[in-house]
């Protein structure tokens, strides 16, 4: 089963994973700059150090998104509009940042899913018809000796639970 049905499915499951990988390091920059507004308010108002100096999260690896060296460029950026006009574009372009974050994040999210979704119905596809041409290629005595409605069952519970639990 696992050869047949999972494993021919291998490459949207993994292009999937490697979505999820991005949604992760969107995640991490999008609460980075969350964060970022209220600090810059209190450096604003207090006269503090403003954002925190060093990014945590991980790279996106082979997606080649680094978190930190984005923040650090949005730091940059809202303290030269700070600097130049007033905190309220500050805080605007930081909040343009955070909604574009997030609607990126949901975005690759929606994609990874719909990928999942898709390989778990053409690999439970593939299983019911399979079984329908055994099923059809029995002898009469078998279907002499049981129910139809078990065979039904059957069939498609089997394969309700097979996509369900591989994916």
């Amino acid at each position: 089963l696992l050869r047949n049905y999972i494993l021919s499915e291998w490459k949207a499951v993994g292009v999937a994973q490697a979505i999820s990988v991005l949604v992760s390091t969107l995640n991490v920059l999008s609460l980075g700059l969350f964060a970022a507004i209220p600090a810059l308010l209190v450096s604003q108002f207090e006269g503090g150090g403003g954002f925190p100096k060093k990014a945590s999260g991980g790279g996106g690896g082979s997606v080649g998104l680094d978190v930190g060296s984005a923040l650090k460029w949005i730091e940059e950026t809202t303290y030269s509009i700070a600097g130049s006009e007033n905190i309220i574009g500050a805080v605007l372009f930081l909040s343009g940042c955070y909604l574009v974050s997030v609607i990126a994040t949901r975005f690759f999210q929606y994609i990874s899913d719909h990928l999942v979704l898709k390989a778990r119905d053409r690999a439970g596809r593939a299983l019911v018809k399979d079984m329908f041409w055994h099923v059809c290629n029995l002898s009469m005595e078998f279907f002499h000796r049981r129910k139809i409605g078990d065979l039904v069952v059957r069939v498609t519970g089997d394969s309700n639970t097979l996509a369900t639990t591989a994916f």
